[in-house]
């Protein structure tokens, strides 16, 4: 018994998936981008019900970073041709107040670039896009004035990137030295207050794997995070998309979803 969904506003994904949660049905696929896998994602964890369904993701956005952690081929049609119903590997998320992400959290004129991609640049010239706009918007050298409370501990500067990830995204990068993925933490990047000059010098150490090392960078790996502004209003972004502004908490929900595998 097959039901299929069109989602018309935003929220439809979470409605859609939370109710064929408590429905007791056995598999929700999302075909979409990130955003609509992280919509779908939410409805099922709201769900509250202990036996949740398993998520089958078809890529059909831009990006669609999950679909490429997942190690599927970005051809929906391949996908749905070759979906093995016997494998399935978990996910952790995360969840910022409450909405939730399965890649990255982030501030800072990279992701706002992100923001400024039409629709219509989208279609055209899909992922290109985002980086015409990020080579245009990068040297702006915003930084923004941060209070981050993790654990005991209180950070206040200026930031002009911070980035939350979720181990599944960070496997596999340079940077994934001695992280195990779906290992229920997320990792934080914190770029400090630095030139454009200082910035482009990270990228050998991107390249390198030494990221950690840089002391324009401080990294640590926690359960849950608080981030406010001191100054202004300071949008963000969940994989992509932009999100609610500031503050928030952020939090790692381990292996929350059940997930189709190659």
């Amino acid at each position: 018994n097959v039901k299929s969904l069109a989602t018309e506003k935003a929220g439809d994904g979470a409605k859609f998936s939370e109710q064929a949660a408590k429905d007791g049905v056995h598999s929700v696929f999302a075909i979409g981008g990130d955003g609509t896998v992280n919509e779908v994602v939410l409805g099922i964890v709201r769900s509250e019900v202990e036996k949740k369904p398993i998520l089958g993701i078809v890529p059909g956005g831009t990006f669609n970073g999950v679909s490429r952690i997942l190690g599927f081929s970005q051809n929906p049609r391949t996908v749905i041709r070759n979906f093995d119903f016997t494998k399935t590997t978990t996910l952790d998320s995360a969840k910022y107040n409450d909405k939730i992400f399965n890649m990255i959290f982030s501030i800072g004129d990279v992701p706002e670039a992100l923001h400024n991609v039409s629709s219509q640049e989208k279609a055209v010239f899909s992922v290109f896009a985002y980086f015409v706009n990020i080579a245009r918007d990068a040297i702006k050298n915003t930084h923004h004035s941060l209070r981050i409370k993790v654990e005991d501990e209180v950070l206040e500067g200026d930031y002009s990137h911070v980035a939350v990830m979720l181990s599944s995204a960070v496997f596999g990068l340079p940077i994934n030295t001695q992280v195990e993925k779906n290992d229920g933490f997320i990792h934080v990047f914190l770029l400090k207050e630095s030139t454009l000059t200082e910035k482009i010098a990270i990228v050998p150490d991107l390249i390198s794997g030494a990221l950690k090392k840089n002391d324009k960078i401080k990294y640590f790996k926690t359960k849950k995070i608080e981030i406010e502004s001191l100054k202004g209003v300071v949008e963000t972004d969940l994989d992509g998309d932009k999100s609610d502004p500031l503050p928030g908490l952020i939090e790692v929900l381990p292996r929350a979803i059940e997930v189709y595998s190659k």
